[in-house]
């Protein structure tokens, strides 16, 4: 009902600070921080704090000594039911007279296929852990695309697909997602994330230009012009996007790295290629990725 209905004491301070366990493992609904004072004014360090975990979804109150007042600098994130997905509907999508056989006469029926997307719909609906293994020509993009793109639009959340070849990747982005949505008229957008050290950062490769003499050896300048003319019409200016594969040692000088990254101090922030395509995954419906990435991701915790 929105009330807290149970408090537990993670961390003490002094009269000036206190710290806050903010890890993989500390999550709570909401943070509430006393002011023994009684001013329920937040200070700077307050909000700077109720900002971070915000990022997680934890609000952040401030009390007096006597839990009689409250300041709510940020509302909790209240867990809502998902919106389940309609089983036998999306299976009748597929089936032999759904809308992908009359889009295409060559679409087979395929019971298998109908079967995945019935066990996809379950471990969605039911937030379960899920392990298919099903042979060549069931089409299982098809059963597992269904199902992740109308859970999206329906709850409003993200969906990642990963894969493990870059083939696959581009089936997805350039065939199968495509495909769906014009077959079924939905409107979801999806982007393919790749590891920072696939774009280029702007800073390293204007810090090259600078230093050329320095930096660039004089075999890899040829290559570095050729970059410096894409990049005036590349789009995502990722490495895949090059119309030709450049030296390895020339690629490591000028791409985006954690340990040169200047954030939001760097001149080229608004403009970075790795930003750009984190903005677009920040809205995105489906985020198609690989493997290492995603695992990647995951061992960096929230």
């Amino acid at each position: 009902e929105g009330l807290v209905d149970r408090v537990e004491v993670v961390s003490r301070g002094n009269d000036e600070s206190v710290g806050v366990p903010l890890d993989r493992t500390f999550r709570p609904d909401v943070v509430i921080h006393n002011h023994p004072e009684g001013s329920l004014q937040p200070s700077a360090q307050d909000v700077l704090m109720s900002s971070r975990i915000a990022g997680h979804g934890v609000g952040f109150f401030i009390v007096d000594n006597q839990v009689s007042r409250v300041y709510v600098v940020v509302e909790p994130v209240t867990d809502r039911a998902p919106t389940p997905l309609d089983t036998g509907g999306l299976q009748v999508l597929a089936g032999p007279d759904g809308p992908f056989k009359k889009a295409d006469p060559a679409f087979e029926d395929r019971e298998g296929q109908r079967e995945m997307i019935g066990l996809v719909c379950e471990a969605f609906n039911n937030q379960n852990t899920l392990l298919v293994e099903a042979g060549t020509g069931i089409g299982k993009s098809l059963a597992y695309l269904l199902p992740a793109v109308h859970w999206a639009l329906q709850n409003g959340e993200k969906v990642v697909v990963s894969t493990n070849t870059i083939n696959l990747q581009e089936q997805l982005l350039h065939k199968d997602l495509p495909h769906l949505l014009r077959t079924l008229g939905l409107e979801a957008s999806y982007v393919l994330m790749k590891g920072r050290g696939n774009y280029l950062c702007l800073n390293r490769f204007n810090e090259a230009r600078q230093e050329l003499s320095t930096l660039i050896e004089d075999e890899e300048v040829g290559q570095f012009n050729a970059i410096e003319g894409w990049l005036r019409t590349a789009g995502e200016a990722s490495l895949s996007d090059l119309p030709f594969t450049p030296d390895w040692n020339l690629w490591e000088k000028i791409n985006a790295q954690a340990g040169t990254c200047l954030g939001g101090g760097c001149r080229f922030f608004g403009d970075c290629p790795l930003n750009r395509v984190r903005r677009r995954a920040a809205r995105a419906h489906v985020i198609v990725t690989n493997h290492h990435y995603l695992l990647a991701d995951a061992q960096l915790g929230p």
